[in-house]
C-alpha cells in the first residue's frame, strides 16, 4: 500500500511540475516567483534577527561541580581547548 501511495504522489508531481513549468513559459509571474523561490539560494525567504544579549552570571559551585561531573562523564578534558575570546 505504501508503495503505491509513493508511486500516486510521484505520479501528481511529475504533473504538477509540468503544469509550473508551461505556467512558467506563460511568464505567469506566480509560477516564476514560485520556481525561484524554492530554486534559487537569492529568492529564498529569509528571516534576519539582530540583537545583542549582555548577561554576566557567574555560576554557583554546586553549578560548577555538575558542570565539572557532566565533563568528566563526556570524557572532556577542558585543558585540551584553548578559550575563545
Amino acid at each position: 500500500m505504501g508503495e503505491a501511495l509513493l508511486d500516486g504522489q510521484l505520479l501528481v508531481n511529475d504533473l504538477a511540475e509540468s503544469q509550473l513549468i508551461s505556467a512558467i513559459k506563460d511568464r505567469n509571474m506566480s509560477a516564476v516567483m514560485s520556481w525561484l523561490k524554492h530554486h534559487h539560494p537569492s529568492y529564498k525567504t529569509k528571516v534576519q534577527i539582530e540583537g545583542t544579549v549582555n548577561t554576566i552570571q557567574e555560576l554557583s559551585d554546586e553549578q560548577k561541580e555538575l558542570i565539572r561531573k557532566a565533563l568528566d562523564l563526556a570524557n572532556i578534558n577542558l585543558d585540551d581547548y584553548e578559550p575563545k575570546e
